[in-house]
């Protein structure tokens, strides 16, 4: 197993959501895939959620520190059969509500930490599910040490 010293802010944002998604009672159980990279096989009468991270990009750089800008997506996947987009939309709806309160908590991993919600859509490139899909894209900026000169 490796074994680094510490991992980046973007995957303690991204780490701290997953966790908070599939352990909140309010969510009554329902399964978190995590960066899902095949086909979603969501049975009938199922629900799932997604979390997945889009990636993390430089915006600016001010003395010793970067700006980032990090992009997470997070999903509710229904397949109920005709209430599929009613419950995909609910589910998504209690998915978020728990993700905004968690931003106090997320601040203390970066600097600067200004999440908004960018959009809602019911799609997403190269997920492929049964039933139906929300989606909401977040975008957190958050500031990093700029590490100097870069180790080889």
């Amino acid at each position: 197993m490796l074994n680094f010293p510490e991992n980046s802010k973007r995957w303690a944002i991204y780490n701290t959501v997953a966790t908070a998604l599939e352990t909140d009672p309010a969510l009554q159980g329902v399964p978190v895939e995590r960066n899902p990279t095949a086909a979603l096989r969501v049975d009938p009468g199922e629900c799932r959620l997604i979390v997945r991270w889009n990636g993390d990009t430089l915006s600016a750089t001010k003395g010793q520190r970067e700006q980032r800008r990090f992009r997470l997506v997070v999903g509710a996947v229904a397949n109920t059969g005709p209430t599929s987009d009613r419950d995909a939309d609910a589910l998504h709806e209690a998915a978020a509500a728990l993700v905004r309160r968690l931003w106090p908590t997320l601040s203390g991993i970066a600097a600067n930490l200004r999440p908004t919600e960018q959009d809602v859509t019911p799609d997403l490139e190269n997920v492929l599910i049964e039933g139906a899909l929300v989606l909401s894209g977040w975008d957190v900026e958050y500031e990093r040490p700029l590490v100097w000169p870069c180790p080889r």
